[in-house]
């Protein structure tokens, strides 16, 4: 699973939207960017459920770093 800015980049890839697996993202919403992509056909079911990061991740985060990257991202294109 992971969170793609621009989901059309990793469909080619074989990534679908989580929400296709039953899965939702932290706030129980289906989130368009949340996508996972099963290693093994079947693996991920329909069984449904949330997604939520390690703790760790929200200490890594810089939240202004992130936002000039994605800007970044945009200006060079997918």
């Amino acid at each position: 699973m992971i969170l793609g800015g621009h989901p059309e980049y990793y469909n080619r890839f074989g990534f679908l939207p989580a929400s296709q697996y039953g899965l939702k993202w932290l706030d129980g919403s289906e989130l368009d960017a949340f996508l996972a992509l099963e290693l093994e056909n079947g693996y991920l079911g329909n069984d449904g459920g949330s997604w939520e990061l390690p703790e760790i991740f929200n200490t890594l985060v810089n939240e202004e770093a992130f936002n000039l990257f994605q800007e970044q991202f945009l200006k060079n294109g997918v």
